[in-house]
C-alpha cells in the first residue's frame, strides 16, 4: 500500500458523500486550491477539472 493511499481513500470518499471541497480540504489540512489541484478527479461530475484544463489553455 502506498503512503498517501489513505488520503486519496479519504478525500474519494468524502467527495462520494457530497461533503463540500472546504470542509475535505481543511480536515485534510491544505487550501481548496490544492485540494483541488490533487483530489478534483475524485469530485462526481469532474467539473471542477473541466474548469482547471479551460484555465490552463486560456493563461497559456
Amino acid at each position: 500500500m502506498k503512503a498517501y493511499s489513505f488520503r486519496h481513500r479519504y478525500s474519494k470518499q468524502s467527495h462520494a458523500q457530497g461533503f463540500p471541497v472546504a470542509n475535505i480540504a481543511s480536515a485534510m489540512g491544505h487550501t481548496v486550491e490544492v485540494h483541488l489541484q490533487n483530489y478534483a478527479r475524485f469530485t462526481p461530475d469532474a467539473t471542477t477539472d473541466l474548469y482547471a484544463k479551460s484555465n490552463k489553455v486560456k493563461a497559456a
